[in-house]
Order: structure tokens, then C-alpha cells, then sequence
């Protein structure tokens, strides 16, 4: 699973086009050709090391684009435009009547991807405290670990269950029943805990800047090329990279499993948080123009 930050290293390649390409994937493509161009025109100086496409140097990446400039290693990030998704993440709001109620309200929530990075999970926790929709959750945990139903069973009895109790594991409320889900979608509880929450570009650019080797650049389709803090390449007048991150947060269903002894049908229940760019900046430079990118590489001279 691609996490929010993972997606600010996500892979770019330049293979035939299929016959569906996504937005992001064709621009990459489209910044690719540019700079294989400039290496089959500046070999001595300029390469694209494809060893570490969209690995970068270290274990979790560095850039899209690794080139070398003059013997010198440069990763480079590429994003479709100012407004494009990044990753997301799945976790589970564990607050029950069962087990009680945390101390610290963020440790009700469990991460799905047990891989998740630690700067990864501190940032999605930032956000959902900064929602402000604590109390729009318990007001669905409320509802959902109330819910009772009667269900009429194939040997002819009827049992009446409270909608958690009987899932197997009564500190798990993330399966609900669909009846549940819907009594709460109809009482707008669901609607009630839609968030978004906007973060500044220094989150991006401290990111970028801990990375081995660090990446200084990024090229946004539509805005140009910024920098993250550093300008090793010397770019006149480059902006620094400036905007921010929207993540959204939203809560929704799962897949579908049926409880075996009873023969009910339960849906997992996660929330979502979805990152969204949200940049308005211009920069007069851009990779995605040959002349241009030959004259930011240094090549021109």
C-alpha cells in the first residue's frame, strides 16, 4: 500500500504507451523524453542513471528521476500539476465501549498498514487531531456500538444482537453490519466527519531535504520547476517551492465478510486520509522544455 509520503517518491518509467495512460504517468513520460533528448545530445555530460528509476539511492527513495550532471547526482520529483494526488492511508477508530476510552484520544487509531513509516503515521495523527472531528466520530462509534437489529435465521429462531457484539471481536466496531452503515449514512453521520486539513510546503521541502542525497528539485506540471531548500544547480531566480498539502479525510466502507455462525454480512469500516497538492505558484523554469532544461542543467555553457 502507497503511503502519503511514499508518493513523493513514486516510480516514473517511459515504456511504449498503453492504451489508457493516467494524467501523471503521461507527464512524466512527457519530462522523460525531454531529458533523454538532452542525454543523447550531451553524453559526456549528462546521463539518466535507470538503475534507480523512482528508487532513488536509499531504501525509500529519493526521487522520481535520478540524473547526473557533470558527475554529480541529482534527484529530481516530478507531480503531474499543482493539484495533483498524492497517497493515502487507511486506519481503524478502535474507541469502543468495551475496552474503554484512551487517555490520549489518537491512540484509538490503528493504522491498517502495519508497514507505515513513523513519520508517516505522525503526520496522518496531526491531521486528524487538527479535523477537529473527534467528537463527529464518537458520535458515529455511539450510534454504530447502539445499533441493535433482529435477524431471522434459516433454523427459524431470531436473535436480536448489538451490531459489534457479535463480530468475533467486541474491541473491533471497524465491521459493522450494512444496516448499521446505513442508519448512519441516513442520520448524516457519515457526512459529519468529511474533513480537510491543509499543511504548508515546508512539510514537503523538510522531507525532501532528509533524503540521501537530498532532493532539491521539483518539477510541477503547469507551474515549473521550484527547489526545496537548496539550489545546487545555481538556477537564477528559481523559486522555493510554496503552496500546501490538502489531506483529506473521509470515512468509508470496506469489503464485505459474513459473520460464519450467524450467516450476517459485515462491511470493514476505515478511515481514509487522501493527500491532494494545492499549489498556485509559477516558476519561469521548467524540464519539461528542452532549451530551458538544457540552459537549467548547466549544459549550455
Amino acid at each position: 500500500m502507497k503511503t502519503f509520503l511514499d508518493y513523493l517518491q513514486e516510480a516514473v518509467q517511459a515504456p511504449a504507451a498503453p492504451k489508457k495512460i493516467r494524467g501523471g504517468d503521461k507527464y512524466e513520460a512527457d519530462v522523460m523524453r525531454v531529458l533523454a533528448k538532452i542525454e543523447k545530445n550531451y553524453p559526456t555530460r549528462f546521463r539518466i542513471d535507470r538503475s534507480v528509476m523512482g528508487g532513488g539511492s536509499d531504501a525509500h527513495g529519493a526521487g522520481d528521476i535520478m540524473l547526473i550532471v557533470n558527475g554529480v547526482r541529482m534527484p529530481i520529483e516530478i507531480k503531474m500539476n499543482a493539484t495533483a494526488q498524492m497517497g493515502g492511508t487507511s486506519v481503524r477508530y478502535e474507541r469502543s465501549e468495551g475496552r474503554g476510552y484512551y487517555d490520549d484520544p489518537m491512540d484509538a487509531f490503528v493504522f491498517v498498514d502495519s508497514n507505515l513509516k513513523e513519520e508517516d503515521k505522525i503526520m496522518y495523527l496531526d491531521s486528524i487531531a487538527s479535523s477537529k472531528k473527534l467528537p463527529a466520530l464518537n458520535d458515529w462509534m455511539d450510534h454504530i456500538n447502539g445499533f441493535k437489529k433482529t435477524y431471522y435465521m434459516k433454523s427459524g429462531k431470531t436473535i436480536t444482537v448489538n451490531d459489534v457484539s457479535f463480530v468475533g471481536k467486541s474491541d473491533d466496531p471497524s465491521a459493522v453490519t450494512k444496516e448499521a452503515w446505513e442508519s448512519a449514512q441516513k442520520l448524516g453521520l457519515l457526512k459529519a466527519i468529511n474533513s480537510e486539513v491543509t499543511r504548508d510546503a515546508e512539510f514537503i521541502c523538510d522531507h525532501y531535504q532528509k533524503k540521501n542525497p537530498p532532493v532539491n528539485y521539483i518539477q510541477i506540471g503547469g507551474a515549473g520547476l521550484f527547489h526545496t531548500g537548496k539550489n545546487p544547480l545555481g538556477i537564477k531566480d528559481i523559486p522555493k517551492l510554496q503552496g500546501g498539502i490538502n489531506v483529506e479525510m473521509r470515512l468509508g466502507p470496506g469489503g464485505a465478510k459474513t459473520n460464519k455462525s450467524l450467516g450476517i454480512e459485515t462491511k470493514s469500516s476505515t478511515l481514509r486520509l487522501q493527500g491532494r497538492l494545492a499549489f498556485k505558484a509559477k516558476s519561469n523554469h521548467s524540464l519539461d522544455n528542452y532549451e530551458d532544461a538544457v540552459r537549467i542543467l548547466g549544459l549550455h555553457k
